[in-house]
């Protein structure tokens, strides 16, 4: 998404941010950086999708599951699933 190396741009988080903050910037870019190659460099159509409630997050939306390390994996785990075609 940013085109830095994800250690560089960790280095400079953890540089200005408390360590929880550091974690929590780094866990919404990874699931954003996910969401725009699901949608093929389309950042748009990733934006709208992760901020639309999505049925197989039973009606969350994505971004404010964003919050949480659990709520952010279970938005990798269903990109993940729907990069290989699973749509339950």
């Amino acid at each position: 998404m940013s085109g830095i190396p994800s250690t560089t741009f960790s280095r400079s988080v953890k540089a200005r941010f408390n360590p929880e903050q550091s974690e929590r910037l780094v866990r919404i870019i990874r699931v954003i950086d996910r969401a725009v190659d699901l949608f093929e460099g389309d950042r748009e159509a990733a934006q709208k999708w992760l901020n639309e409630p999505n049925r197989a997050l039973s009606w969350k939306v994505p971004a404010d599951l964003m919050a949480s390390e659990t709520g952010a994996y279970e938005v990798i785990k269903l990109i993940t699933r729907l990069e290989h075609g699973v749509y339950s």
